[in-house]
């Protein structure tokens, strides 16, 4: 039919065409544009209708020397709520250490757009001058559901803390270096 109006055939009989006709035809015209515009809003408003955000949280480790604070931090990162089970897990020297529940997937937390979950744990003042603590690991992964009931994950993530060094917490990045500094540790699942 739209090659029909677009080369201003009347009608098709036995697979031939019975009259073409050679001159512009407004009415045909103005019929093919209206068609194409009804196809187009009808896609784009469906498209805006229908339209879901993506859904983004970001996990992170700091370490506040001074404070002598481990802050685990989740932002919502999306404009839409969710909910989150986080999954951490912390190590001394490759001695794991026990958390919250809310950081080993126990319990739930609500996030609306743009909010940000931080939980610190006071143990880094344990990590002063005296200890015999050389460097902290933590390793994590955030599990979400958003309000539309699409799930996903993030993560795993490790970072690291240098104590005794530069005293700073970096993010660890490609498998090998991950491999060398975990071992054989257990992955958090």
């Amino acid at each position: 039919m739209i090659l029909a109006c677009a080369y201003g055939l009347t009608h098709v009989v036995g697979g031939r065409v019975e009259k073409a006709i050679h001159s512009y035809n407004p009415t045909l015209a103005v019929m093919t544009a209206t068609l194409i515009a009804i196809t187009w809003y009808t896609y784009f408003t469906f498209r805006v209708v229908v339209a879901r955000p993506v859904t983004r949280v970001a996990p992170a480790v700091r370490f506040d020397a001074e404070r002598g604070v481990i802050e685990f931090s989740v932002e919502n990162l999306s404009s839409c709520w969710t909910t989150l089970h986080m999954s951490f897990a912390m190590w001394f020297d490759s001695e794991p250490q026990d958390l919250p529940e809310v950081l080993q997937n126990k319990d739930s937390v609500l996030l609306g757009p743009g909010e940000r979950f931080v939980h610190e744990d006071p143990r880094a003042a344990l990590l002063g001058a005296a200890a015999r603590v050389d460097e902290v690991l933590v390793r994590g992964r955030v599990y979400w559901k958003d309000q539309f009931g699409v799930e996903g994950e993030e993560g795993p993530g490790l970072w690291r803390i240098d104590v005794r060094g530069s005293r700073r917490c970096e993010k660890v990045y490609g498998e090998g270096k991950v491999r060398a500094l975990l071992g054989d540790v257990k992955a958090v699942e």
